[in-house]
């Protein structure tokens, strides 16, 4: 398990990121980003200040933000299949939304 401050700085023109590795994120500041599958359709999303996201696997997304800061918590495979007593085959983190509740909660599948 890798924890990391990531600070890209501002994204002015939106460009193609793809997160290989499980990532749990917090955003550190309250901020907007601008995410899609393709440029022509992305769409803004607010975080504020200690909102936990996740970001989804190997999915090629087009990403812009003006001041993206977040803390974040890479898991490995290995880490997931030991949590996961040994399940063979890729072991994914999915979020769980609970209507009404301040917290995301996460499922291992």
């Amino acid at each position: 398990m890798r924890v990391g401050v990531d600070v890209p700085g501002p994204i002015a023109e939106p460009h193609i990121w793809v997160q290989h590795e499980q990532v749990l994120g917090m955003a550190l500041q309250s901020v907007s980003i601008e995410v899609g599958l393709c440029r022509s359709e992305m769409t803004r999303l607010a975080y504020n200040a200690v909102e936990v996201f996740l970001c989804h696997r190997h999915v090629e997304k087009w990403i812009r933000s003006e001041d993206l800061s977040f803390l974040s918590i890479t898991i490995s495979d290995a880490a997931l299949t030991t949590a996961c007593h040994g399940t063979s085959g890729e072991v994914e983190l999915h979020p769980v939304n609970i209507v009404g509740a301040q917290s995301l909660l996460w499922s291992l599948q």
